[in-house]
């Protein structure tokens, strides 16, 4: 399932350029939110796609939802630019992603969103 990553920019949005604590980056926080979402594939897609148009409503813009196949959601954003007279970009990417498991040799639980140490 693709999902048009205008969403990358909305999950970016918010930045706080501050070095010192990024765990209380807005940015940083919404993106363990999503983390926290099990997409693991053939999992319930629906809080993922709910967490998307969240954000597009916070941000004002469009969302489509297409099921193509049954429990396989693909969302488009359409963000428009300043100037429609200009070619359009799409980023796109995917929702779900392989089982996991703590035994697999994770450091934290893979949908904790835990920020561990910077390096």
């Amino acid at each position: 399932m693709m999902l048009t990553v205008v969403a990358g920019a909305l999950l970016l949005s918010l930045v706080n350029s501050s070095p010192v604590n990024y765990a209380e980056n807005p940015s940083v926080k919404r993106f363990q939110e999503y983390v926290q979402i099990n997409t693991t594939t053939y999992n319930d897609l629906e809080p993922v796609v709910q967490f998307w148009q969240r954000l597009a409503d916070e941000a004002q813009v469009s969302l489509s939802k297409y099921e193509f196949k049954e429990g396989m959601p693909v969302l488009v954003l359409k963000w428009p630019g300043r100037n429609s007279s200009l070619n359009s970009i799409m980023f796109n990417s995917h929702m779900d992603v392989v089982p996991a498991k703590e035994t697999d040799g994770w450091t934290y639980p893979p949908f904790s969103g835990a920020a561990g140490a910077r390096r």
